[in-house]
């Protein structure tokens, strides 16, 4: 299914009818929805469940490749707004993650509960934003080959390389099958983006934390810090997994949202 929001048709699928706020995931940097395809399975089953291409990823339009926070926060409310979403509860990984902590600071009153997955509430630092410049030039210059087998070095597991190949190959080629345009285009809003650490003891709404266990990019430790100053917040590392763990060890990472969900 599209919606046309702002200029550029999003791509989304909605599914489930059950009772209760709906459920939005929201995808990691140069991913698509089709990450979350076990979740929406599951969660379909007894409740409403969105999730989409951010613009510039999978099925979505680029638009002119020149992307912020506020303009992926403003494509989802815009979703909420089409769908006749009034609240809902976000989940979002890495970059998704991040964006929905900006959708709670920027429109709290859509926020009924929030779940961030392996993510960070900071900006990049210089050597992030050094290595963000490098790999946009590479893209530019080779295409999205190298920067999806880098990318994918980095976030799952060693051990996920062997578990779930077949999973880890099909993101990949999500990942090569994107626009250049629009990965360049994340890339820059993730060098760009603002420090939200200061804001976080603001956030009164239900607040889960989830860390995989082995996360190189944003490690536990990391997100401990983030519970520390969110005043409602619990946090849940999984086991034998790294940056995305609802692929990684999909069993502990449902059971852990299955159980905050019902407690809401």
């Amino acid at each position: 299914m599209e919606a046309l929001i702002d200029g550029a048709r999003i791509n989304y699928i909605d599914a489930g009818t059950g009772g209760g706020y709906p459920l939005v995931f929201v995808h990691g940097m140069a991913f698509d929805h089709s990450m979350w395809r076990p979740q929406i399975e599951l969660f379909s089953r007894e409740r409403r469940v969105i999730a989409f291409d951010m613009r510039g990823h999978g099925k979505s339009e680029v638009g002119d490749g020149q992307y912020t926070y506020r303009r992926f926060v403003g494509d989802l409310v815009g979703l909420l707004d089409f769908l006749e979403i009034e609240k809902a509860i976000l989940c979002g990984l890495s970059m998704g993650g991040s964006i929905c902590i900006r959708a709670c600071e920027d429109y709290p009153e859509r926020v009924w509960a929030l779940i961030a997955c392996d993510t960070t509430c900071g900006p990049d630092s210089e050597d992030s934003r050094k290595r963000r410049e490098i790999a946009i030039e590479g893209i530019k210059r080779d295409g999205l080959g190298a920067f999806a087998d880098d990318l994918l070095a980095k976030v799952f597991a060693p051990s996920s390389f062997t578990a779930i190949k077949e999973v880890i190959a099909g993101i990949r080629q999500v990942m090569v099958s994107s626009s250049p345009l629009g990965i360049r285009g994340a890339l820059l809003a993730q060098a760009a983006r603002t420090d939200l650490c200061p804001w976080l003891p603001a956030i009164s709404v239900p607040t889960l934390l989830v860390a995989g266990a082995e996360d190189v990019i944003s490690p536990p430790e990391v997100m401990k810090e983030m519970l520390r100053l969110i005043p409602s917040a619990r946090m849940a590392v999984i086991p034998s997994a790294g940056h995305v763990p609802n692929l990684e060890n999909t069993p502990e990472f449902d059971a852990v949202l299955s159980g905050f969900l019902g407690e809401l």
